[in-house]
């Protein structure tokens, strides 16, 4: 039957399909654990520091049998994260070349292999991606050469190669690219020169940080994170985790998922940033008081008259002894100035 009214747009985040990708252990897992109701499936067995749902793949076989089980039982998950999307291409190459006996998918001619793995890997995912369950895929990034009609420059891309990287971008609704700066994790939404982002919703801004609430407060249909954290212990952990950076601090893998994680390692950083900050230099000691004596002393090696003009300029015909502090400083500079080398 055709459809009588068009669709609303999809304003709830779990029913979208995210691409997260960055360089190793900056925190795209960490990310992902934060979805609510979510299944991993593990390609890289890479979840050990991590509380986790997850599948453990390490072949092709096992890949589509863990989506034939989320697609045929009952459970209560609602987002699959496919952590690596690289690593399931990987090894959908690696079977193929396998059941056709061949070392690399070039070996058969006209471009056949090539075509076959395609197909196999398209099909596959297909299945999770008109399913409705949300799909969240991580990928390592790189940086290739890319020719954008005018130049070529280089681009920070999704590490998955050619046609695979051209079929998971394009069936994307959200392109997130994963970094670490100087005010923490950030995650890119909005297609830049240096790098592969985007956004189809529309709703997103430049860029956001590295949680999951950051980023399901722009979907007002979207579930709350597991473990929200409050915007002030997140705005004190992020400003000790940019000084700690600043002081040569190596962020760990996996962020405080909830917010006593964060309050202690809050605590750690506090001690980092102690501990590293360089001591300030000790201040000058207070120069000693000038004395009457001394004053007396260099007065007596200038002859009388030039004796007398600097007691009456600075002293204003107060004796020694009653000149105030102020006036004995600026009489002993000017002593100091007449007899020179003398000092």
């Amino acid at each position: 039957m055709l459809p009588t009214k068009p669709t609303e747009p999809q304003v709830d985040l779990g029913r979208l399909r995210v691409l997260i990708h960055g360089e190793p252990k900056i925190g795209k897992s960490t990310f992902c654990t934060q979805f609510p109701k979510a299944l991993f499936l593990d390609t890289e067995n890479g979840l050990v520091a991590l509380r986790a749902s997850k599948v453990i793949v390490s072949n092709w076989l096992q890949f589509r049998g863990a989506i034939n089980d989320i697609l045929s039982e009952t459970h209560f998950y609602e987002t699959i994260i496919i952590d690596t999307i690289d690593n399931a291409w990987l090894y959908c190459q690696q079977w193929y070349c396998r059941k056709a006996g061949i070392d690399y998918e070039g070996d058969q001619g006209f471009g056949k292999g090539f075509s076959m793995v395609m197909r196999e890997f398209r099909d596959a995912l297909n299945m999770l991606i008109t399913s409705p369950f949300g799909l969240v895929m991580t990928s390592h990034s790189c940086d290739r050469e890319v020719d954008d009609g005018t130049k070529k420059r280089t681009k920070t891309v999704p590490s998955l190669s050619g046609k695979a990287r051209e079929f998971i971008t394009g069936s994307s609704t959200i392109i997130g690219y994963a970094c670490l700066e100087k005010l923490g994790r950030r995650l890119y939404c909005q297609p830049a020169g240096a790098f592969e982002a985007g956004d189809r919703t529309g709703r997103l801004p430049e860029w956001i940080p590295l949680r999951y609430d950051e980023l399901a407060k722009y979907f007002p249909a979207s579930p709350t994170a597991i473990s929200a954290i409050s915007p002030r212990i997140l705005a004190a952990y992020s400003q000790r985790l940019a000084q700690a950076i600043e002081l040569g601090y190596t962020p760990s893998e996996t962020e405080p998922a909830t917010e006593s994680e964060m309050i202690e390692q809050g605590k750690a950083l506090r001690s980092y940033i102690d501990i590293h900050t360089p001591a300030a230099p000790a201040p000058e000691p207070a120069p000693e008081p000038v004395t009457d004596v001394e004053i007396m002393r260099l007065l007596a090696e200038l002859p009388e008259a030039k004796r007398n003009d600097l007691v009456r300029a600075h002293c204003n015909g107060t004796p020694l002894a009653q000149c105030t502090e102020g006036m004995k400083e600026a009489l002993w500079a000017a002593l100091q100035y007449e007899t020179g080398p003398k000092l």
